[in-house]
């Protein structure tokens, strides 16, 4: 959301100036016998699409289209920019990336460097920032080099010899049968903020237990599929950015991996043994994370299914929240703009978004399997479970209470309340009688 007098001409040349500085958005990836055979397009003269609207409710639509519009790899481009304007300063910005071009990190760094771009264009100078020294297809030549394949050669044994032997399928209760073909129709759940006294647990345990917000919170989820699924071994996948180098920091392309962590949750664990299991898990796979995800799947020697992905079937993040769009524009006050999300690559993903403000969670899911109000239950759940290990990490993590009072109250009296008014003078085969003729 763009909220001020936008200078619609900069910002098209700001884009424009984008597209010239980092080659991998112009990329093209036709098939050639086969083989893919990626070639680059030049920049257009026209790359912003501008439409005016009067009314609000048009919003969300267009941005459903524009987001599910597929991309061509054939033709290109791996990129569409939009802008929606609902008055002279009320404005809706679209940059849409295909996810070979662009992930998570690349995309800050785009809008960090589109902020540059538009303050210099608005005031008719050229954008002064370094030049890009590395880009994706030096990347790629040196992630294919000798040194690396003989590192990722080494680390690739680590990952065989923990996941040999893992449950393919973490067995959640699901409210639907699951599928042949599980589709990628998926919901999102509102952001849930973790209280001022639950934000300050958890920065107290990292601090006393010399760990990170990931590992509390990921001990904490654990613990609850632990609970919900009572498999005591089982794999969730977690991505990371795959910038392991420093000169890679930078580069906009996909970089990114992701890792399988395998957990072993047992019945009388408690959170603070769970903890330092999750601990040592998550520092042996960040020091093995070189490994394409794809290639593990291949030495393992995973049988494909379209039920449900290989090795694991629920993710889990942490997702930084950085404030590149503040202050980005000047004279506008840019904020990002809450989307529905209507599709999911996995069972259940659960995100904790950290920033300055605090913790909160949401959960993408599959709606082939799940109904909303049950994924509502599991994110109460998940938080009860966290407050109650952080009041008592020495304490059995079973003995954490997870329903909320309604719940309790539904469960122990409302499942339970079984009278029925009954004709006092009636006879045990007269109601026999009476059920048979309904």
């Amino acid at each position: 959301l763009l909220h001020g007098p936008l200078d619609v001409e900069a910002l098209s040349s700001a884009l424009r100036w984008l597209l010239s500085r980092h080659s991998v958005l112009r990329l093209a990836v036709p098939s050639d016998e086969g083989r893919p055979a990626p070639f680059l397009l030049e920049v257009p003269a026209r790359v912003l699409r501008h439409q005016k609207v009067e009314v609000a409710d048009e919003v969300q639509p267009w941005l459903r289209e524009e987001i599910d519009t597929p991309f061509s790899m054939e033709h290109g481009p791996l990129y569409r920019f939009s802008l929606l304007s609902l008055s002279a300063e009320h404005h809706v910005l679209s940059l849409v990336f295909h996810h070979l071009a662009v992930d998570g990190l690349s995309l800050s760094i785009l809008v960090r460097e589109l902020g540059v771009a538009y303050r210099a264009f608005q005031q008719g100078a050229a954008p002064e920032l370094p030049p890009v020294t590395l880009d994706w297809a030096d990347v790629a030549v040196w992630q294919r080099s000798a040194p690396v394949l003989a590192s990722e050669d080494a680390q690739l044994e680590y990952w065989k010899q923990q996941l040999t032997g893992a449950p393919a399928v973490l067995s959640l209760p699901t409210d639907k049968a699951r599928p042949p073909v599980l589709s990628p129709r998926g919901r999102l759940t509102r952001r849930e903020p973790l209280s001022i006294r639950l934000n300050e647990a958890v920065r107290a345990l990292c601090r006393e237990r010399q760990v990170t917000p990931f590992m509390v919170f990921y001990a904490a989820f654990a613990a609850l599929l632990r609970r919900y699924s009572q498999q005591s071994d089982f794999c969730v996948g977690t991505p990371v950015a795959g910038r392991t180098h420093p000169a890679t920091e930078d580069v906009v392309g996909t970089l990114v991996n992701t890792l399988v962590l395998r957990s072993q949750v047992h019945a009388d664990s408690s959170f603070d043994s769970l903890l330092s299991e999750v601990r040592a898990t998550t520092l042996e796979a960040m020091s093995h994370q070189d490994v394409p995800f794809e290639r593990v799947v291949r030495a393992l020697g995973v049988e494909r299914t379209s039920a449900h992905s290989p090795l694991f079937q629920v993710m889990f993040d942490l997702y930084q929240q950085g404030d590149a769009l503040t202050g980005a524009f000047p004279g506008l006050d840019a904020r990002p703009l809450e989307l529905d999300i209507h599709t999911t690559h996995f069972d259940l993903s659960l995100t904790v978004h950290a920033s300055t403000e605090g913790f909160g969670v949401t959960v993408q899911y599959s709606t082939d399997l799940f109904e909303h109000d049950s994924i509502q239950r599991l994110v109460g759940h998940y938080l009860r479970l966290l407050e109650g290990a952080l009041a008592a990490p020495s304490a059995p993590l079973a003995s954490v209470d997870l329903l909320s009072a309604s719940e309790r109250q539904q469960v122990l009296f409302s499942f339970n309340d079984t009278s029925r008014p009954f004709d006092s003078l009636a006879s045990v085969s007269s109601l026999w009688t009476a059920q048979v003729a309904r």
